[in-house]
């Protein structure tokens, strides 16, 4: 038994004994497992807290250009950046980014911590400039920091300016369902003339240029051979609906 003993001592210590001897596998492996642990281990851990770090900076990106976006955009077309003033808009912002749950707790300062010194409701355009700075939370090779900056323009409504006719900006129209504007409000093609008629009388029937009128493509109903379809003066299609956008 003490032989046996001392048998194994041998084989545990014998690269300490003959240096030429290669140390056992079950050893070997087992110390370069610990060690290949101990240095990816916590390099991966960092890895995820950047990243983590680095989607919650996104977020108050986004959070932070929603808001500016909506209240900027909403009073532009409400006309009410007079009576709220610029201090209502900064207000109005910030109540945004906390309902829609911006993470404002990774600015420095809180949600508190955003300048909108850049910011203007002069003229006719609402500009909203936010500058704010972020600081990683962890400080592993020193403490980094990051400053941000958003910013957004809208244009007032302010109506029809007889003036702006002349210099070349005037207004055109459109229509939700059209794929050109119009130069004049009172176009044909904005005020068609819409006429129900039979099926069967269809052929009867000629446009403004005097040509027939084929199915529509936005209806996609075929040719129907009984019912009601709808036609206009100027339009070169007849349609099944009267809903259709054509």
């Amino acid at each position: 038994m003490k032989s046996l003993q001392n048998s194994r001592k041998k084989l545990f210590f014998s690269s300490d004994l003959n240096p030429n001897k290669e140390t056992p596998f079950c050893i070997s492996y087992q110390g370069s497992y610990t060690i290949e642990a101990a240095l990816i281990l916590p390099l991966m851990i960092s890895a995820c807290i950047f990243i983590l770090f680095f989607l919650r900076i996104a977020m108050v990106q986004i959070g932070v250009n929603r808001s500016m976006e909506e209240v900027a955009g909403k009073t532009a077309i409400c006309g009410e950046q007079d009576a709220v003033g610029l201090s209502g808009l900064v207000l109005a912002c910030n109540a945004r980014m906390i309902m829609i749950g911006t993470p404002t707790s990774y600015i420095r300062g809180g949600i508190l911590g955003i300048s909108y010194d850049k910011s203007s409701v002069e003229d006719n355009y609402i500009t909203l400039v936010a500058e704010y700075g972020i600081t990683f939370p962890i400080r592993i090779f020193g403490t980094y920091h990051w400053n941000m900056e958003s910013k957004t323009s809208w244009r007032k409504w302010i109506g029809w300016d007889p003036e702006e006719d002349g210099d070349g900006h005037g207004y055109v129209y459109v229509t939700k369902e059209g794929s050109v504007y119009h130069e004049r409000y009172d176009c044909t093609y904005l005020h068609p003339s819409i006429h129900a008629v039979a099926v069967k009388e269809l052929d009867a029937y000629r446009n403004t240029s005097g040509n027939r009128y084929k199915i529509c493509r936005s209806c996609k109903s075929g040719k129907k051979k009984e019912g009601t379809v709808y036609i206009t003066d100027y339009g070169d299609s007849y349609h099944s609906k009267l809903s259709c956008g054509g």
